[in-house]
């Protein structure tokens, strides 16, 4: 998309809102992939018909009156696809835009109320007032509705998390009835969004998976991997499909990024599809190779040993690399405890045991802060962040978006979805850090540094705690810091601490004998007692 002058945008945002106080797009920011905002948008597509051009101050707004109280429905939804596409952060314009568009909720066609929910939700504004009327309306015409007008509605409302039963059960039925029109990339984002906000569809997982499965060869690998990720974590079940899947996969694993093809692991051991071929030997050997290379971040290590571990399928030097490279980055895992949770559950899961990283979790846990269970997604949830896409409605249409990874069973593997304008591509999920890994294992260890402090929910401490525990790893005083963060945190707020947290950190007191701390015994049980009542 070209980016105009901030003099250009300014005139331009004082035509469309009014006064302006300033400039509001997004060019000093976002970069050429990206915007700023919840939504966690990646990438761009090209607006059709853009090509070399000039910015040109357009001076002074023609005038004070806002455009908007004069614009068609049509203008409405090209005007919000285009402020995406020039990364547009102002508040003020994009609060007009709102305006505009819930007071001609009513004329608005299908297509521009799915552009403009579509644009409202990619650039990270979810105006609540604006998404729940334009779905009420799309809802009432969801018959009306084209593949892509459903793709992308269902699209935004998962990016957004705004769940929205009437319209994503009218989607779903109108939906059925035209799968063929779908493209692969409108499949896949569908099912994306009905598992991303957990609205069971069960007429359309089972059409759109036959219909997958026939076309599985058309898929590019974002698309294989979101697929199968959306049925894994929807609950439904086709072992037609994903083997489809795996085998499209094993022709050209190298064209898979990282997160896609850690994810389709992922999803494959959570099928229960523990003897396929790419589970048991392709994907693994891809990933330790790109592990040794450093191209891992910690969710796609997290969801690689999770997956072999979960299916029963011990593969030694992956399970070492990784732990090699946990150890040697721990204090890279602040950010991101959710993942370390996940890589000592799977490495407790398969019975390997790595005695400096099991070490230097116990100093983690000697010094971690243990509070409430957090807010955060879990790894189980392809976010809002690089994954799927949604589709471009020709001219004026939404550009395309992706889900990114989230993790896994210990912890919860969430997708996010990012924003790739229309077939556009995937980047790696913001904020994590690589796996770094040498080219090669270490030879020998040395206990590393913990970080000296982390934030762990209460699961997230038990979990840790019962990992050790497990690998026949005991440190009463990491145990003691654990107990005594638990009691606090069930003091302060009993409802977010579950009595799963709870019974974990017993069992590992248990296991790991040695006297365990009366007035925690005491209090767990209180807490068991008092949940079970409520």
């Amino acid at each position: 998309a070209h980016l105009p002058s901030p003099g250009t945008w300014c005139a331009t945002a004082d035509a469309i809102a009014g006064a302006c106080e300033g400039g509001g797009w997004g060019g000093d920011g976002a970069g050429s992939d990206g915007v700023a905002g919840s939504g966690g948008v990646a990438g761009s597509d090209a607006v059709a018909g853009s090509g070399v051009a000039t910015a040109v101050p357009l001076g002074a707004s023609p005038s004070a009156r806002p455009l908007l109280s004069t614009a068609t429905p049509q203008a409405l939804a090209m005007l919000a696809w285009g402020l995406y596409h020039v990364r547009c952060r102002d508040d003020r314009v994009w609060g007009a835009l709102a305006r505009g568009a819930l007071a001609s909720a009513r004329v608005l066609s299908p297509r521009d109320a799915s552009n403009v929910l579509w644009a409202f939700a990619a650039a990270g504004r979810h105006d609540i007032r604006l998404f729940s009327t334009l779905s009420d309306v799309l809802a009432a015409r969801a018959a009306d509705m084209s593949p892509q007008d459903l793709s992308n509605s269902v699209w935004a409302l998962g990016v957004t998390g705004h769940p929205h039963t009437a319209l994503l059960d009218a989607a779903a039925g109108a939906a059925v009835a035209l799968l063929r029109g779908f493209t692969p990339q409108g499949l896949a984002n569908t099912l994306w969004a009905y598992s991303t906000l957990r609205r069971p569809a069960p007429a359309l997982f089972a059409c759109a998976c036959g219909e997958a499965a026939a076309r599985v060869a058309s898929f590019e690998p974002r698309h294989l991997s979101m697929t199968a990720w959306a049925v894994a974590r929807s609950g439904h079940r086709d072992p037609q499909l994903m083997a489809a899947i795996s085998g499209a996969a094993q022709l050209d694993l190298q064209a898979f990024k990282s997160k896609e093809l850690t994810l389709l692991m992922w999803a494959l051991a959570r099928c229960g599809h523990s003897d396929d071929p790419l589970l048991v030997s392709a994907a693994p050997r891809a990933v330790l190779a790109r592990l040794r290379q450093g191209l891992l971040s910690w969710q796609d290590v997290a969801h690689a040993v999770w997956a072999l571990a979960a299916a029963g399928r011990y593969h030694a030097p992956l399970f070492a690399a990784a732990a090699d490279a946990v150890a040697a980055n721990l204090p890279g895992f602040a950010s991101c405890p959710a993942a370390l949770d996940t890589v000592m559950g799977a490495l407790a899961r398969a019975g390997h045991y790595h005695r400096p990283l099991c070490a230097a979790v116990a100093e983690l846990l000697k010094r971690a802060d243990v509070v409430a269970c957090s807010t955060a997604a879990g790894l189980d949830a392809w976010e809002p962040c690089s994954g799927g896409a949604a589709e471009r409605s020709g001219g004026e249409g939404a550009a395309s978006a992706a889900a990114a990874a989230g993790a896994t069973a210990p912890c919860h593997v969430e997708l996010q979805a990012s924003q790739a304008g229309g077939e556009g591509g995937e980047r790696e999920a913001p904020g994590v850090a690589g796996a770094a890994a040498s080219a090669a294992p270490p030879q020998h260890h040395a206990v590393p540094l913990a970080p000296r402090r982390m934030v762990l929910d209460a699961p997230q401490a038990a979990n840790l705690l019962r990992s050790l525990a497990a690998l026949d790893h005991v440190d009463a005083c990491a145990a003691r810091a654990v107990c005594s963060g638990l009691r606090r945190a069930m003091a302060d707020a009993p409802g977010d601490v579950p009595t799963s947290a709870v019974s974990n950190a017993l069992w590992a007191l248990a296991v790991g004998g040695g006297r365990p701390d009366a007035s925690f015994v005491a209090a767990a049980f209180e807490h068991v007692t008092a949940a079970a009542a409520r």
